[in-house]
């Protein structure tokens, strides 16, 4: 955990995505690589508790994109963000974890292991709070409009109504990036209607 890198805004690798935000933050702390910052990426976000099915695909779509040269970003969390992160992984792709507290305080703690294996093949973990700051759901929420500035567009994988995947889409909105989202059953509650 000594590599971890501070960014300050205007600097060569800070996010030019990032500047796009109104409040776009002024330092960003950084694991790994942060050279792909500023490469074409794509966000898989979605539910903590999905389907098998939402699983797979979001682990099936992260692949193929990978397999295409594109960066998969997503937020760590259990669910859909595990498996989009495993599938670019497997893939053999760079994977940008974007996280509500430190770089070093990994949430939830069953993600050790895939946060180690998206630094080791290359990805990068990054966050605008300070190292060693807890993940709490107020950086939760801010967490996704640096998921959404980030990415060219994001697609999602099962998202109920009040869900972070769908606060993520409302900054992409404005931000006017691209919202793909993947259709469901009009029964699930995984599923706005």
């Amino acid at each position: 955990m000594n590599n971890i890198k501070y960014i300050k805004r205007g600097e060569k690798y800070f996010p030019r995505n990032l500047e796009k935000l109104k409040d776009c933050p002024d330092i960003i702390y950084v694991l790994g690589n942060e050279k792909i910052l500023n490469e074409f990426s794509l966000a898989v976000v979605g539910a903590r508790k999905c389907s098998n099915f939402g699983r797979e695909f979001a682990n099936k779509i992260s692949k193929e994109l990978t397999a295409h040269g594109i960066n998969i970003i997503s937020g760590l969390a259990s669910g859909i963000d595990t498996a989009s992160h495993e599938g670019s992984i497997e893939a053999n792709g760079k994977t940008i974890a974007v996280l509500g507290g430190g770089v070093n305080m990994i949430y939830p703690k069953e993600n050790t292991k895939l946060y180690e294996k998206i630094l080791e093949n290359d990805g990068v973990i990054i966050s605008e709070q300070m190292p060693n700051t807890p993940t709490m759901n107020y950086y939760l929420h801010n967490r996704n409009r640096i998921i959404a500035a980030l990415a060219s567009g994001i697609i999602i994988i099962e998202a109920r109504e009040k869900s972070g995947s769908l606060i993520t889409a409302n900054y992409a909105k404005k931000l006017s990036k691209k919202i793909f989202v993947v259709p469901g059953s009009l029964e699930d509650d995984n599923y706005i209607r």
